[in-house]
């Protein structure tokens, strides 16, 4: 990754908010990525110790995988995580990029659209 050093102390660096030649931006609160936010574009979000993703649709939405929970306890052998957290069931829903990110850090990841388009 590439970095700019912003003062004489060889341990004080910056990571660019876009790396050049990169379609990864740097982890940011979403307030920071509104502005330049296109449709398709992969979220990446930051929870704890796993990774969340949603793809935005525009009009401050996105799309993500969200567990529902049911009051079921999770059967071992049929259940998944998402953000860590066992679920029976999931859907696919479309929610306020606000409400779906909350206060985690996101970084717009589009690395795999040459290679998946």
């Amino acid at each position: 990754m590439m970095q700019e050093k912003i003062s004489s102390n060889p341990n004080s660096v910056v990571t660019p908010y876009f790396i050049p030649g990169n379609k990864m931006s740097t982890f940011r609160k979403i307030q920071e990525h509104l502005e330049s936010l296109k449709v398709g574009d992969l979220l990446e979000i930051q929870r704890d110790e796993h990774v969340h993703w949603a793809v935005y649709i525009g009009n401050n939405e996105v799309v993500h995988l969200k567990g529902v929970d049911d009051g079921e306890r999770a059967n071992q052998g049929e259940s998944f995580t998402i953000s860590g957290i066992k679920y029976n069931r999931a859907a696919v829903i479309r929610e306020n990029i606000l409400d779906a990110v909350g206060n985690s850090n996101v970084r717009i990841n589009n690395t795999g659209d040459e290679n998946f388009r």
